[in-house]
């Protein structure tokens, strides 16, 4: 088990995270930063900061597609990200407070809680 040290502007519950074992990434959702951390699993340095995020709950990593999904409970969305530039490709509205993501590669379905669970079908960008 590893420790890491983040910047201390770093605030929030850490509800999810997610990682991309073919790259070796981290993902980190604290709530009240308004962003996603995308940190290097081995050393814990800092790669990426997604911006633009108002409360960011879950994150779900696709790196067999080059993708990363992040729900966002301040706007109540599900926001799409390319997995190599972090570029948001896509949003899908959801409800306020949009939480856990899942999902069913049998039926190629991301599945959204929101105190009730709601299925989004990705859809190539």
């Amino acid at each position: 088990m590893k420790t890491f040290s983040l910047l201390d502007t770093v605030k929030g519950n850490f509800d999810h995270l997610a990682i991309d074992l073919k790259r070796n990434l981290l993902f980190l959702t604290p709530e009240d930063f308004k962003a996603v951390l995308v940190l290097d699993a081995t050393s814990g340095r800092l790669i990426q900061q997604i911006d633009g995020i108002v409360r960011p709950h879950a994150v779900w990593c696709r790196s067999d597609v080059g993708r990363l999904y992040v729900t966002d409970g301040g706007d109540g969305s599900a926001k799409f990200f390319d997995g190599e530039t972090y570029w948001q490709t896509a949003r899908v509205p959801l409800l306020r407070d949009a939480d856990s993501i899942g999902y069913d590669i049998s039926r190629n379905i991301l599945n959204v809680d929101m105190g009730e669970v709601m299925l989004v079908k990705p859809t190539p960008c």
